[in-house]
């Protein structure tokens, strides 16, 4: 099993780069995207439509190690429009009105698949 430091796994910046299924439920959309990297505190949806700057939505997703779902509310805090240095269109996404408890099991959540993936 991989070795992780404290340090790394207690900082809210701390994201695991994957790639999985997003829901989006929104005024203006509705639809499934690709996350390209997750974390506590949030995650980037890569699309070359993203929502706005400030608009709320409604993600789900499921982890693929444990199948559960998770739906969250959250915000769009910032947006790239194109490819740049190698790095997709998209929406970075951040969660809101998630309690402690919840954002603890998703970042939980997050560091047990990380520790599957290295395992491989």
């Amino acid at each position: 099993m991989a070795q992780h430091s404290v340090q790394n796994e207690k900082d809210r910046n701390f994201r695991l780069r994957l790639r999985i299924l997003v829901s989006i439920e929104s005024t203006k959309i509705s639809g499934d995207y690709f996350i390209e990297n997750l974390s506590k505190g949030g995650l980037f949806i890569e699309t070359r439509f993203p929502l706005k700057v400030g608009e709320k939505c409604t993600i789900s997703f499921i982890l693929p190690h444990n199948r559960k779902e998770y739906v969250v509310e959250a915000l769009v805090v910032w947006i790239r429009n194109k490819v740049e240095n190698k790095q997709n269109p998209g929406m970075g996404i951040s969660f809101i009105n998630l309690s402690k408890d919840k954002e603890d099991e998703v970042f939980d959540a997050i560091l047990k698949y990380r520790e599957l993936l290295d395992e491989q």
